[in-house]
């Protein structure tokens, strides 16, 4: 689910948020309380079984894991590619467990 509101409010950088990024992203989210928060989150996991708002997901995430813009890369490190992976791909791709031996090799 941190992924998911991290997506949602339009993170730079894991583990971080700005007090801007806080602010503006529930401000445009219309999300003022713990229970506009649950119901938006709820129906956002539901979002990504539509196979193009999990591509925007995805494509978030990858850029998100990469960390601010001034420290962008063309790829991500594994310590940091496997753990979204995981997350992310768990339910979707069958044959992750063997994707990561291979790219650990």
């Amino acid at each position: 689910m941190q992924m998911v509101l991290a997506w949602k409010l339009s993170l730079s950088e894991i583990g971080e948020i700005s007090q801007e990024e806080f602010l503006e992203g529930f401000k445009n989210l219309n999300c003022q309380n713990l229970d506009q928060l649950k119901t938006l989150l709820s129906a956002s996991k539901e979002e990504l079984n539509n196979g193009d708002n999990f591509k925007e997901f995805y494509l978030f995430s990858f850029k998100y894991g990469q960390g601010t813009e001034n420290d962008l890369k063309r790829v991500l490190e594994l310590d940091v590619a496997i753990p979204l992976w995981e997350l992310l791909l768990k339910d979707r791709f069958p044959l992750l467990n063997e994707w990561i031996k291979f790219v650990q090799v």
